[in-house]
């Protein structure tokens, strides 16, 4: 269901910018690597932009604990 939403949401408002926050990884699956930015926090509380290393298929087939260990 939220991934119906987030997909509808990109075809009715293609120039907005959505935000979302999640672990699961369905939602990370809809969009395409290029247009995610993941935010991390440090040890210090600093949010920075976390790089991550994604293959050709990006996050294809991550499962939850795939994400908490990136």
């Amino acid at each position: 269901m939220v991934c119906k939403i987030f997909i509808t949401l990109k075809t009715i408002l293609p120039k907005t910018q959505i935000i979302v926050t999640t672990h699961s990884p369905h939602i990370l699956q809809i969009d395409s690597k290029e247009e995610m930015i993941v935010l991390d926090m440090a040890e210090s509380d600093n949010v920075y932009k976390k790089e991550l290393k994604l293959g050709e298929y990006g996050v294809l087939g991550w499962t939850n604990e795939g994400l908490y260990l990136h």
